[in-house]
């Protein structure tokens, strides 16, 4: 059954149709995110031409890796060990860069080490793509990637090479999907 919620005047607040039933989390969690970036109800709809990354930086802002993995998946096709890792080296590399907003005009690049799966967490998370010459690939091997700022500051995050080796013991379903895809 859907629930039809509309915004009342007051920020953060909704108002359900259907006296008898508390609007679905979907709702909720858009008026936090609304909150988390200083914003009212209805700014949405004046941004979403100049920020369309707006839902995803409000995710990295609210910290919320589950709803990132879910919007990599989206533009991935399916969900695997390495872009769970992407997203998460991604997020990481953020925040310890301070970055809230990629505008996706060079301000940040990112040089990730390997192509596929880790990549597309990246790309998804970070708003470094390859049409907006703001992704280098360089061919090392590894699940790593630095992001840089214009400025010159710049910080990598690699995944650590035992974690990898013991990967296809702790994560069986892991191996038997990878020989899915390839």
């Amino acid at each position: 059954m859907y629930r039809l919620c509309q915004p009342v005047p007051t920020p953060g607040v909704w108002q359900c149709l259907a006296a008898s039933h508390r609007p679905d989390r979907s709702v909720q969690f858009r008026s936090e995110r609304n909150r988390a970036l200083g914003r009212s109800h209805n700014s949405r709809s004046e941004t979403w031409l100049t920020r369309p990354r707006e839902s995803i930086e409000a995710l990295v802002l609210l910290g919320d890796l589950d709803a990132l993995l879910r919007k990599a998946g989206e533009l991935h096709g399916h969900f695997c060990p390495y872009l769970a890792l992407g997203v998460r080296a991604a997020y990481v590399a953020l925040r310890e860069l301070g970055v809230v907003q990629n505008l996706g005009l060079e301000e940040i690049v990112a040089t990730v080490e390997t192509d596929g799966c880790f990549s597309d967490g990246i790309q998804m998370v970070a708003g470094c793509t390859f049409a907006n010459n703001a992704l280098v690939f360089t061919d090392l091997g590894k699940a790593a990637v630095t992001l840089a700022r214009r400025r010159g500051v710049a910080v990598r995050v690699a995944v650590r090479g035992e974690y990898t080796e013991g990967f296809s013991q702790r994560f069986p379903q892991a191996v038997t999907l990878l020989e899915r895809i390839v």
